[in-house]
C-alpha cells in the first residue's frame, strides 16, 4: 500500500507522479551499448516523460499554493505558478528570462505532440531545456 502524508491527496499524488515520470525520463535517457556498436536510448518516451513530469510538477506547485489548474500546456501551467516559484525555476534552468519564455513556448505542447509522434511527419524538442526544466521543477517541489 502506498500513502502520502503531510499534504493534500491531489497535491501529493501530483508531486509523487511528477517525481516518478522524472525518474522514468532519466532512465529512458540512459545510453546502452548494443552488440552492433550503436547506442540505444529511448528518445520519444524520454521526451513524453520529461514533459509529463513538468506538467504534474507545475500542477502540484499550484495546488500547494491553494490554486487549481488543468490541461497539458506547460506555458499556461507555468503562468499559474506564484511569481517567486516562477523566478526560482527560471533561475535554476540557468538561462535569461527571454530565452526561458521562448523555450517554454516551444515546449508547451511536448507531452501531447510527442505521445502522438507516430501521427506526425516530424517534430522538434529541445531536450536540454526539458532536462533542465524537469530538474528545476523537482527542485522546486522539494522545498
Amino acid at each position: 500500500m502506498l500513502g502520502v502524508t503531510g499534504m493534500s491527496v491531489n497535491q501529493g499524488q501530483a508531486q509523487n507522479s511528477s517525481k516518478a515520470f522524472y525518474l522514468a525520463y532519466q532512465r529512458c535517457m540512459e545510453q546502452r551499448p548494443l552488440p552492433n556498436g550503436q547506442i540505444q536510448f529511448l528518445v520519444v518516451p524520454a521526451i513524453v516523460c520529461a514533459a509529463f513530469s513538468i506538467e504534474l510538477g507545475f500542477k502540484a506547485l499550484v495546488l500547494r499554493s491553494g490554486g487549481s489548474v488543468s490541461g497539458h500546456n506547460l506555458k499556461e501551467l507555468f503562468s499559474a505558478l506564484e511569481t517567486p516559484t516562477q523566478q526560482q525555476i527560471v533561475s535554476a534552468v540557468g538561462v535569461a528570462e527571454g530565452e526561458f519564455n521562448s523555450s517554454l513556448a516551444e515546449a508547451s505542447n511536448a507531452f501531447v505532440e510527442w505521445r502522438y509522434i507516430h501521427e506526425r511527419e516530424s517534430a522538434n524538442a529541445n531536450n536540454e531545456f526539458l532536462s533542465k526544466l524537469s530538474k528545476a521543477t523537482q527542485d522546486a517541489l522539494s522545498k
